[in-house]
């Protein structure tokens, strides 16, 4: 074997039995893929919230949906407010026509809270204070309008809030302190298995063999 196709293919072996691994964040149970921007949880994939910073909800499908990405649900985004802020009845919220929120206590940990939840899913605007507004929901009343999830902090208590359908959360609104909650199901993806890391490693091992040996021919 030619000296430059030996060292493809031996490097092609290599990254498949030691694929990169990615910088990971995990808290309660979801996992921030910092090189991709997607985080896992909740038997979902969700897309950080800056990456649809300022963009409307349509704007946003027309990029992520070809790639299997929606909005988030009402039972979809109260079902994660119940893992960040569980002291919190999040339940009339799956009222699309009703709102629930939560002002964080910065005395009984509730700074930590936020900044749990917001390391995770990240932060839209913060120009001092950090502002985040995702626009989300099924429109289950095909009224046009949708919902937002809230979350706020400058100086003193977090506030989070699932909001209640609005006039103004159109499919075409847009503005720098929303962004639009995304998610989709994870692909099926298999990774490679120990089995196979040591079926790759001898054929390795006999390729550069072989070439040893054609080189004392």
């Amino acid at each position: 074997m030619k000296p430059f196709l030996l060292k493809i293919a031996v490097l092609f072996l290599f990254t498949l039995a030691f694929p990169t691994k990615a910088s990971l964040l995990t808290i309660n149970g979801f996992t921030l893929n910092t090189d991709t921007q997607i985080v896992s949880g909740n038997s979902l994939e969700w897309l950080r919230w800056p990456e649809t910073a300022n963009m409307s909800i349509q704007q946003a499908l027309n990029i992520y949906q070809p790639e299997g990405w929606r909005l988030a649900y009402n039972q979809e985004v109260v079902d994660l407010m119940n893992v960040f802020f569980a002291a919190e009845d999040w339940s009339p919220a799956l009222d699309e026509n009703t709102s629930v929120g939560a002002t964080l206590d910065h005395t009984a940990g509730g700074v930590n809270l936020w900044r749990d939840f917001t390391n995770i899913m990240g932060v839209v605007f913060s120009p001092g204070p950090a502002f985040s507004n995702m626009l989300f929901g099924e429109d289950a009343d095909s009224d046009g309008f949708y919902r937002s999830l809230g979350s706020f902090y400058s100086d003193y208590d977090p506030v989070v809030v699932i909001g209640d359908d609005h006039p103004t959360f159109t499919n075409d609104f847009s503005d720098m302190e929303f962004g639009v909650l995304l998610v989709r199901e994870p692909a099926n993806t298999v990774p490679i298995s120990s089995t196979v890391t040591l079926l790759l490693l001898p054929i390795a091992v006999l390729l550069l063999r072989n070439r040893k040996t054609d080189f004392l021919l």
